[in-house]
């Protein structure tokens, strides 16, 4: 049953499909016997920010909060992506910050997702900044690391200033 659900509505993200989807999630959802997941809401939230639909997004965020069901570094990389589709760098740079806030690890998808959702934007030279030193040596585990490492370093010496900027 909810395998079945999961797929249709990854299907219906790929084709950006966002109203499909959000009807199958809540569909699936108003039943008694489903008991939605980590892996189910970051399904639905990808699936929604690909037809940019931020808010909706956002909202299935805080359902999965209300409902204590633990978002993980993917939901924020899933909001990351639909404030990129909805053409709101702010606000993806904010869900960035908050990866951290909420004691996570970004991972290679946290920043290939905050460079698909600045680019064009007053913002995308920093983020470009930050993938330049891969792209030169080539990506690794190690060398991602070193980056992450330097960005945490950043942060810790200048709270004040944006995560992105610090880079």
């Amino acid at each position: 049953c909810c395998y079945s659900y999961t797929s249709c509505i990854e299907a219906c993200g790929y084709h950006k499909d966002w109203y499909t989807a959000a009807d199958l999630f809540r569909d699936l959802i108003s039943g008694d016997s489903a008991v939605p997941d980590t892996k189910l809401y970051n399904t639905v939230i990808y699936a929604v920010g690909m037809g940019g639909q931020l808010e909706l997004a956002e909202s299935f965020a805080a359902d999965m909060k209300a409902r204590k069901v633990e978002p993980d570094v993917e939901t924020f990389n899933n909001l990351i992506c639909a404030a990129g589709y909805a053409k709101n760098p702010s606000r993806a740079i904010e869900l960035f910050d908050e990866i951290v806030e909420h004691g996570m690890e970004r991972n290679e998808n946290t920043y290939s997702r905050m460079m698909d959702a600045l680019e064009g934007t007053q913002f995308s030279d920093d983020m470009f900044a930050a993938f330049k030193s891969l792209m030169t040596t080539g990506i690794s585990k190690e060398k991602f690391s070193e980056i992450v490492a330097k960005q945490k370093s950043a942060e810790e010496s200048s709270p004040s200033s944006s995560s992105i900027a610090s880079s």
